[in-house]
């Protein structure tokens, strides 16, 4: 928490260990894995303890990954988490300097955290596993 408060992030990403298989390098093991709902709880009590300027902006259920953003990027009541890059590139060849609020872009409904999609493109195909329909 100190860190955080002494760094002011932008954007702050919480993602769950995703397991890749034995190690000797490692000992996690499944165990170690969290549940998407784990990191989303931890992430609304990080939030909870942060204060006023930061807020749950997204979330990608399929990594476990949620996003901390500062309000800076909650603009008009809608999130831009995004990026521009078409804007980002033309910034970055004027040689002018900028900044992150520069070239955002608004969030995809579905990117938003809680969301029914949790973070899934809705023009993209998703496939499911182990028989679970």
């Amino acid at each position: 928490m100190k860190l955080i408060r002494m760094g002011r992030p932008q954007f702050i990403e919480v993602k769950g260990v995703t397991f890749c298989g034995s190690s000797d390098a490692s000992d996690l093991t499944m165990k170690n894995v969290p549940f998407h709902e784990e990191v989303r709880s931890f992430c609304q009590d990080l939030c909870a303890e942060l204060g006023e300027d930061y807020a749950l902006a997204c979330e990608h259920a399929h990594s476990c990954c949620v996003l901390i953003a500062h309000k800076m990027f909650l603009i008009e009541g809608k999130w831009h988490t995004w990026i521009n890059y078409e804007r980002f590139h033309d910034l970055v060849q004027s040689g002018e300097e900028f900044g992150s609020l520069d070239y955002l872009a608004p969030t995809p409904e579905w990117a938003l955290f809680g969301d029914e999609r949790a973070g899934f493109d809705p023009e993209e195909t998703r496939f499911y596993r182990k028989n679970k329909h």
